[in-house]
């Protein structure tokens, strides 16, 4: 299942797995802990704390 969506509590309860998508491309895809808790470029780090 793809859920697309701009919240990161949700997808966190339901997914093993997340991406990061930018001007329709994917900039980083990996766990949840990867992508979301550990963020490594500045954009997902102000995504995170833009919606977290």
């Amino acid at each position: 299942m793809i859920c697309v969506t701009r919240e990161i509590r949700f997808p966190r309860d339901v997914s093993d797995r997340a991406a990061l998508f930018k001007d329709e491309l994917i900039h980083k895809i990996g766990s949840q802990d990867q992508v979301i808790g550990n963020p490594q470029r500045a954009q997902t780090a102000s995504f995170r704390a833009s919606v977290g």
